[in-house]
């Protein structure tokens, strides 16, 4: 089964993407029993505000015209 990870709530002072996606790393090497499993696809958003992105923002401004695109087309392109 392929995995897409989603880090939401991006835009709160207290987050911590980048730590909480290393957390998510380390876990995965612990857990998985083979490689593929490894190659997982991150995107990061501010759910509240309907916002995905494929990068993570230096800063977020919810005035942006961004979308939850980015988390649909993912899953069109990585779930069979």
């Amino acid at each position: 089964m392929k995995i897409i990870l989603l880090i939401n709530k991006i835009d709160k002072k207290d987050a911590r993407p980048k730590e909480v996606k290393h957390e998510v790393e380390n876990l995965f090497l612990e857990l998985v029993d083979n490689e593929e499993a490894l190659n997982f696809v991150t995107l990061y958003s501010v759910g509240r505000d309907g916002k995905a992105f494929y990068h993570l923002p230096r800063k977020y401004y919810p005035s942006t015209n961004d979308d939850l695109v980015p988390l649909f087309e993912t899953i069109i392109k990585e779930i069979p």
